[in-house]
């Protein structure tokens, strides 16, 4: 029997477009990467409220 795939934690993330719509986007200094910004959620926190933080 397979177990079902639970994450070990969740990564809300949002968009963030300005007024001509381009995608703000943040570069990974660890490997000069670029990505959309997120972070992780604390334990009892909601996604609304960690997207508020994680802005």
């Amino acid at each position: 029997m397979t177990m079902p795939f639970v994450p070990k934690y969740v990564r809300p993330t949002i968009i963030v477009l300005d007024g001509q719509n381009r995608i703000l986007l943040v570069r990974y200094c660890e490997d000069n990467t670029w990505g959309i910004p997120g972070g992780c959620m604390e334990v009892g926190e909601s996604v609304e409220e960690s997207a508020r933080r994680e802005r």
